[in-house]
């Protein structure tokens, strides 16, 4: 099996067909160039950029954004059980109704 046979058999035939046309699904090559971006970013870009300049003060703004991530974590978790964590659904693998609606929204 080549490797153009390989690609096609784990991002076509082994996909979920809802899920192909989605943004970063349909292929891996986005996400790893935002990932090496970030690394890249991170650890040269960043540093460099800095060298001279005194830190930044975020203490506002991480307050602001921790307070954001712990609000929308809760409405997650609060929307994964309504619909259907712990009764429709567990924590072992077994067959299920995919199309369902409850299904589609978790």
């Amino acid at each position: 099996m080549g490797l153009r046979e390989l690609h096609h058999y784990l991002f076509e035939e082994l996909s979920i067909e809802r899920t192909r046309k989605w943004p970063l699904m349909s292929s891996p090559y986005p996400l790893m160039l935002i990932t090496f971006g970030y690394v890249y970013f991170v650890l040269y870009a960043g540093p460099r950029f800095m060298k001279h300049r005194p830190p930044y003060k975020l203490r506002t703004f991480i307050l602001i954004y921790d307070m954001i991530q712990i609000l929308a974590n809760l409405w997650f978790v609060k929307q994964h059980i309504s619909y259907g964590w712990f009764s429709e659904y567990s924590f072992i693998c077994f067959p299920s109704n995919a199309d369902s609606p409850n299904a589609m929204k978790v």
